[in-house]
């Protein structure tokens, strides 16, 4: 698709792609035999981030698991890569949970 596509045809595009990827299949996941250590990619992260600030957010992400989640974003990144997908390309402002 591309932006000339009209609005009917990528309605429709959408709703030939739930057929395959149906909206019940987003919410399930179970952690793959492969999956990375999550905590080995919050490690791997604070490894680019300066040093003195990398223990204050963890301790802000301890605060909740809302905290926790908001930080954590290259965890949630990895663990989508093995879910469902549409191969729709979207554009997104800003982290893509509820919230925002």
């Amino acid at each position: 698709m591309t932006e000339s596509t009209g609005r009917q045809e990528r309605r429709l595009a959408g709703k030939e792609v739930r057929k395959k990827v149906p909206r019940e299949s987003m919410g399930v996941w179970a952690p793959p035999d492969d999956r990375r250590d999550p905590v080995q990619i919050l490690i791997e992260q604070g490894d680019s981030r300066v040093q003195d600030l990398v223990p204050i957010r963890y301790a802000r992400m301890l605060s909740s698991e809302f905290a926790f989640y908001r930080g954590a974003a290259a965890v949630m990144a990895s663990d989508l890569s093995y879910s469902a997908n549409t191969h729709l390309t979207v554009q997104l402002a800003g982290d893509a949970h509820l919230s925002n």
